[in-house]
């Protein structure tokens, strides 16, 4: 108890001591206060220089994105620059490589065409025969051999006719079912056309049409009269019913 009653005198006397200190010493609390507005003053330079520091970056922030909005930008413009010509380039070399195909194109679509149709224009050894819808080229035919084999297989071809000379006439000679019952169906005054691979053209006209029979190294009508007899330059001949269908025809 004692002790603690010390102690609280203790206690008092050292409030009344800085209570006395603070009255008697009065520059003390000026000290004090010059030391809170120096305080003041630094926190608010401080403040201050948080504020301005916090504007720099604003304005840094904000700058640097602009900068890197306008170069990215321009590098966005080259490369769309580039992409486009490249396009360009591409689509010229497109163009050129059309043409250039299209040429090749038209000029292999030509050669088709002329080895087609020199192909399908045959000229035989004689010349090609045009007579109306029918049409055939032209093969030798000796006549002086002993057998017709040979005119056979030149009839028995598509496309081919038999031609050879007879008493100073020209003889034609071709199957039945191979077009030549042309002969059946045409009349007197029809022409008929020798064409050759020059172009040059003979024509001639019919004169006269008959039944008859082939008897081998003649030609006959059904009376019995040879047709190399008769007035003509050419003769034109083929298989009809149990005999021959003969034409003779004059040069134009």
């Amino acid at each position: 108890m004692k002790k603690y009653i010390i102690r609280l005198l203790y206690i008092s006397m050292t409030i009344l001591l800085v209570f006395l200190l603070v009255i008697i010493n009065p520059d003390a609390k000026t000290e004090n206060q010059e030391n809170y507005n120096v305080m003041q003053k630094g926190n608010y330079d401080v403040k201050k220089e948080l504020i301005v520091a916090k504007e720099k970056e604003k304005t840094t922030i904000k700058k640097e994105p602009i900068k890197e909005i306008q170069e990215k930008q321009k590098k966005k413009k080259e490369i769309n620059d580039k992409s486009i010509k490249k396009e360009e380039f591409k689509t010229k070399e497109t163009k050129t490589t059309n043409v250039v195909q299209t040429s090749s194109t038209n000029k292999s679509n030509q050669n088709k065409s002329t080895d087609k149709n020199t192909k399908t224009i045959k000229y035989g050894t004689f010349g090609r025969l045009y007579i109306s819808s029918y049409n055939a080229a032209l093969y030798d035919f000796n006549v002086n051999t002993k057998s017709n084999i040979a005119l056979q297989t030149i009839v028995n071809n598509k496309d081919s006719a038999a031609y050879y000379r007879n008493h100073g006439k020209l003889v034609i000679a071709d199957h039945y079912n191979q077009g030549f019952s042309i002969l059946t169906k045409i009349n007197e005054g029809t022409t008929a056309q020798i064409k050759f691979k020059d172009g040059t053209i003979i024509s001639y006209k019919l004169i006269k049409k008959s039944e008859g029979v082939n008897t081998g190294p003649d030609l006959v009508d059904n009376e019995g009269n040879s047709f190399f007899d008769m007035e003509s330059d050419m003769i034109m001949y083929t298989c009809y019913e149990d005999g021959i269908m003969a034409t003779l025809w004059a040069l134009l």
